[in-house]
């Protein structure tokens, strides 16, 4: 677990790096390809952007699509506490298997509880 979490963090750092120097670093890296291979590299920068750019948007759109056909899979089969082991397993390895069903029905109710109180205010006013 702890080789995960160095990896995490890791990587959180990197993209923040890269969230904030993202356009110098850029721009520096197009100026010593165009020095070492001339004017071909702004068209080999381009293509690596727009295949970048094409794998985030196709991973994310599979991700969602398999979240959601998951949970419907285990909704029909009335597995919803199957979801929590699943995830936890993912996040916390063995521990999870225990403890993600109980975070994630520790949440159900504190989101229904608080959805109770607002509809319980806008009754009373």
């Amino acid at each position: 677990m702890a080789a995960h979490s160095r990896g995490v963090g890791f990587t959180i750092l990197l993209l923040g790096f890269l969230f904030q120097q993202g356009a110098s670093l850029a721009h520096d890296v197009t100026r010593v390809l165009q020095l070492s291979i001339g004017e071909r590299a702004q068209r080999y920068v381009d293509v690596a952007t727009r295949a970048v750019r094409a794998a985030v948007s196709s991973m994310l759109v599979v991700g969602l699509f398999d979240g959601v056909a998951t949970a419907c899979a285990y909704a029909i089969a009335g597995a919803r506490v199957l979801m929590g082991c699943i995830g936890g397993f993912g996040v916390l390895g063995l521990a999870g298997l225990v403890i993600g069903p109980v975070v994630l029905s520790l949440a159900r109710e504190v989101w229904e509880q608080r959805v109770r109180e607002l509809a319980s205010r806008s009754r009373a006013c």
